[in-house]
């Protein structure tokens, strides 16, 4: 799913020139610059990958409870790295960490 991921992010761009061409050729100014924004994360949930993965999602969950497994989450991948550990109750989006860091919290805000 990551590798169609990509694929979404190097559309986006293309999707932003090509709206801007078209509001400046169209007397309605359409399509208006929301929709095009937020163009390639629609196209992303239309698409087969996104319902695959509510699909795993709901799996996970299950299995978690199944085998008694607590719920974690990797929020942000990279190449292997050693950082420094950080325990935090909770990690909001206006959290800055400095360096190579593994962050571990028990709630995330969805803004990271």
């Amino acid at each position: 799913l990551a590798g169609v991921a990509d694929v979404f992010v190097k559309l986006q761009p293309r999707a932003e020139t090509l709206g801007a061409a078209l509001r400046q050729a169209t007397p309605e100014a359409l399509p208006e610059a929301w929709a095009v924004s937020i163009f390639s994360e629609e196209l992303a949930r239309g698409g087969p990958g996104f319902a695959v993965s509510l699909l795993l999602s709901t799996y996970e969950r299950q299995l978690r409870n199944i085998l008694g497994a607590e719920a974690w989450q990797m929020v942000s991948v990279t190449d292997r790295r050693l950082g420094k550990l950080v325990v935090v109750p909770e990690m909001r989006g206006e959290d800055v960490l400095d360096g190579s860091t593994v962050l571990l919290t028990e709630k995330l805000s969805g803004e990271e």
